[in-house]
């Protein structure tokens, strides 16, 4: 027959054997005899599971009857690690032939440039009394910590849209990052909410209403998250550099006659540091200037032989730059006029007599 004891304790039969002799139609009942036999419990134990962070440590496994486990009392349990892929990428785990009546917990480590998460499977031996054996496993999933790469420093214009992309180089699970913003304010605030992998990016109006550069630092910090187990790994920091709008400072209009020294056209701005670069554009270079440039507009002679006042408009478009961005800003106009010589056409020269009167004598000019 087939062995039974589906409880956690022993079980004990008692049986008492009764010899009966028969011959020739006569029976005879002799001394009866007794023995035992007793079902030693085989232990029938669930596997566990548990995940942990890269450096963690396990729990202890204790078994205990419950939920249809069978732990007979005084079980003891011997232990290897499954040769599998992934137990080569754990330090820390460790094979025991010794009985032992738990299977204490350790610190669990990947190996250095491991990005996904790895399971070290030990394979466990039960014995109970009458060296009843059963098995089971203990998965240990090990996640990394989480990881961000390096993000650029970022330097951007005033109201430029401004897109920021964490990225990692661990899978197998979801990776999320928080961010704090120190410094001076440009657009972006503090998050305590995640985002998730590089599925949603980062996007910000870059906001700088100053007159000098602004310069946030922003320190990001990945969670590795795998099995409802969040792993938090090493920020990193980078700057946002947002410069202000190029500014160049309004500039009057100028009226002149020709064959005058215009004198330098000197421009300036209300912003500090980087640089102002001004570009001008001259629509008529009939007047003598250039038809573009950069930089102030040195000192020239006014030109006009026509008859008429010649204006020219005159567009400066002033751009702020730092060693890493230019960044153009609104432009101003103001017009240069330059009016023609004064000009009288030749009077005829006349000729009266004493006492008569001259007729009206009309200066003109083809101005």
């Amino acid at each position: 027959f087939t062995a039974i004891n589906n409880t956690s304790s022993p079980l004990v039969a008692y049986f008492t054997v009764i010899p009966t002799f028969e011959n020739g139609g006569v029976s005879n009942t002799g001394d009866p005899v007794f023995f035992t036999i007793t079902v030693n419990p085989t232990p029938v134990i669930d596997n566990v599971t548990e995940t942990i962070c890269t450096g963690g440590t396990f729990t202890t496994v204790e078994p205990q009857d419950g939920n249809g486990q069978i732990v007979p009392s005084g079980t003891t349990y011997t232990w290897v690690i499954d040769d599998d892929d992934s137990s080569s990428l754990i330090t820390g785990g460790s094979a025991s032939t010794a009985a032992s009546s738990t299977i204490p917990g350790s610190e669990l480590t990947l190996a250095a440039g491991t990005t996904t998460p790895q399971n070290l499977i030990y394979n466990v031996t039960a014995i109970a009394a009458g060296d009843c054996i059963g098995t089971f496993d203990i998965t240990i999933t090990v996640n990394p910590l989480g990881q961000v790469n390096q993000p650029d420093d970022i330097v951007v214009c005033n109201q430029e849209l401004t897109t920021i992309d964490f990225e990692t180089v661990n899978s197998g699970g979801a990776t999320s990052y928080t961010w704090v913003v120190t410094g001076d304010s440009v657009g972006l605030s503090s998050s305590t909410s995640s985002v998730v992998d590089s599925t949603e990016d980062i996007v910000f109006t870059a906001v700088n209403e100053t007159t000098d550069i602004l310069v946030s630092t922003v320190e990001v910090t990945p969670v590795f998250e795998n099995a409802d187990t969040s792993c938090t790994g090493t920020s990193k920091t980078f700057t946002i550099t947002v410069n202000p709008t190029a500014q160049v400072e309004p500039i009057s209009s100028i009226v002149i006659c020709h064959g005058q020294e215009v004198s330098d056209i000197l421009f300036s701005t209300e912003n500090i540091n980087g640089t102002t670069i001004y570009n001008w554009v001259n629509s008529d270079d009939y007047i003598g200037l250039d038809s573009s440039g950069s930089g102030d507009i040195d000192s020239f002679i006014a030109f006009n032989e026509t008859n008429e006042p010649v204006t020219s408009p005159i567009t400066v478009t002033p751009s702020y730059d730092d060693p890493l961005l230019l960044c153009t800003g609104d432009p101003i106009f103001f017009t240069i006029t330059v009016n023609p010589s004064a000009q009288v056409n030749q009077p005829d020269d006349i000729t009266l007599c004493n006492g008569i009167d001259s007729s009206i004598i009309e200066f003109t000019t083809l101005n």
